[in-house]
């Protein structure tokens, strides 16, 4: 009888949810009808949820916001001791967005006494020269197939490097405003020696 149909074996629907040990009064098997009430799978499975992974996930918010609180007080103390850097190193990350900003960051980065040359020269100079030569030799190993072609990937190639580089200058300098001022080196010949 190779045209008679074979009806496939009963398959047990389960719901599956976040934790199975939570759910297992939750299935299909449970209710003597074809048809489930939603509401009362709805109500089951709200309360299982909110006794047990509701609280997990509590926890879990609030065992991360005090990192994140403790982070923002730092933050608030520095900008607070440090005013004009704060201001610059704000302005230098807004610049990622809008990068004339980053400009004003940069002036206000140069008054700033927190900072000393070697700070300002790796945070403000080599981002501007990593945007010029970046944005000149990428495009160059491009196929072109005319200069404006390749100018107008070089005013793309600069955006885009001026955006990555406002990052990471705001966040070196940020970090040189969390560390502090660096401590002078003593020469070796203004060591004080002891005689005797």
């Amino acid at each position: 009888m190779p045209n008679q149909r074979v009806s496939p074996e009963p398959v047990e629907a389960e719901i599956v949810g976040p934790d199975d040990a939570d759910l297992d009064d939750i299935r299909t098997a449970d209710f003597e009808s074809d048809v489930v009430d939603a509401e009362v799978v709805g109500a089951k499975l709200a309360d299982r949820l909110m006794s047990g992974t509701g609280q997990r996930l509590a926890g879990a918010a609030a065992s991360t916001s005090v990192p994140l609180t403790r982070l923002s007080s730092r933050a608030a103390g520095l900008a607070r001791r440090h005013p004009r850097e704060a201001a610059a190193v704000v302005l230098l990350a807004v610049g990622a967005a809008y990068p004339p900003v980053w400009l004003a960051g940069a002036l206000v980065a140069l008054t700033a006494k927190v900072w000393d040359r070697r700070d300002l020269w790796t945070g403000l100079a080599v981002p501007v020269a990593i945007v010029i030569l970046g944005a000149v030799l990428i495009p160059a190993f491009l196929p072109h197939g005319s200069a404006a072609a390749y100018a107008h990937s070089v005013w793309h190639m600069a955006g885009w490097l001026s955006r990555i580089v406002a990052v990471l200058s705001a966040a070196y300098l940020g970090l040189r405003l969390h560390r502090g001022r660096r401590q002078p080196k003593v020469l070796p010949w203004n060591v004080p020696r002891r005689f005797g």
